[in-house]
């Protein structure tokens, strides 16, 4: 599977929650922060590539938030065989 993220489009924490609970199939007892989706990205037996365009409008929208968000991406991608990540500035 594979889901495009726009970060254009993510205009706060929760809308962010949201598309990727409705876009990646997470499981109904998703917390909508970024400790659950660590903990869903990376106990995924199914393949998982998101790609994140506009990185840096995210960072700007979402602040803190944006920067912790994409870093919760990037460990995930690196403790998980199943979840891969491009981020395109």
């Amino acid at each position: 599977m594979q889901v495009i993220i726009d970060g254009r489009n993510m205009k706060d924490k929760q809308t962010l929650h949201v598309y990727l609970k409705e876009q990646c199939k997470f499981p109904e007892y998703y917390g909508n922060n970024l400790d659950a989706l660590y903990d869903v990205l990376t106990d995924r037996e199914e393949p998982l590539e998101i790609k994140l365009e506009h990185a840096d409008e995210l960072k700007e929208i979402l602040c803190g938030y944006g920067e912790a968000f994409i870093e919760t991406l990037e460990d995930a991608a690196a403790a998980s065989k199943n979840f891969k990540l491009e981020i395109k500035q």
